[in-house]
């Protein structure tokens, strides 16, 4: 059987994949066995992309949680002064 040009180009690049595949294996065996699973070998690990959409969800958390305390402060100094102040 006579394989066809694209078909070629398909058996070398499904071996060039396997070929990667075994190497992050092995590269992730070297560093599990040499105890590196701080947060340096998780960071390392994820793509550029997770790790910024990670980023603009802490992001995004921290800018709402201080409107809202921002927005509890006034109100509550809006309704103290609201008042009229008592003396006994």
């Amino acid at each position: 059987m006579k394989l066809r040009p694209w078909e070629i180009a398909s058996v070398q690049q499904i071996q060039s994949s396997a070929d990667v595949a075994s190497d992050l294996g092995a590269t992730l065996a070297n560093n599990t066995a040499a105890g590196s699973t701080g947060p340096n070998a998780i960071i390392g690990s994820l793509p550029i992309g997770s790790l910024l959409a990670i980023l603009a969800t802490a992001l995004l958390v921290f800018v709402s949680v201080g409107v809202a305390y921002l927005s509890t402060v006034e109100w509550r100094d809006r309704r103290r002064r609201g008042k009229p102040t008592t003396r006994s």
